[in-house]
């Protein structure tokens, strides 16, 4: 078959430069604008299942206190093995939730995890099970 023969039997072969360009342009625009279309069509059903859940209202956390009268403590023993800065640690993040949320937490206990069990330390035992979740 001659490919000659197919260039003018085209639709755009007796277009000027001029017709082309608006071609194209009319083309581009038709696309942006179905694809416009479809975004907001996406958006109108997310809202309308988001209307189906009743989540509950956001509640503001009260303004922090300036100063903490007591900080808090473990009510356990520390372990020999156990570092104080990691108990230190600890009673800080325990001590700043209890002032996020106005209610007053204590630290039961502190126990270190038997690392012998599965072979692993304790974060690559949980970064393995989170990568492993199913969706």
């Amino acid at each position: 078959m001659n490919f000659y023969m197919l260039a003018k039997i085209a639709p755009t072969a007796d277009l000027d430069i001029s017709q082309t360009a608006g071609v194209i342009i009319s083309g581009l625009a038709v696309v942006f604008l179905v694809l416009l279309l479809l975004v907001g069509f996406v958006n109108l059903f997310g809202s309308f299942f988001k209307k189906g859940k009743k989540e509950p209202p956001v509640k503001q956390a009260p303004p922090p206190k300036q100063e903490i009268k007591k900080p808090v403590q473990p009510s356990v023993p520390v372990e020999e093995d156990d570092s104080d800065e990691i108990i230190a640690v600890i009673s800080a993040v325990v001590a700043q939730m209890s002032i996020e949320d106005g209610k007053q937490y204590r630290i039961k206990s502190v126990k270190a995890k038997n690392q012998k069990s599965s072979g692993r330390p304790v974060w690559a035992s949980e970064g393995l099970r989170q990568n492993t979740n199913p969706f």
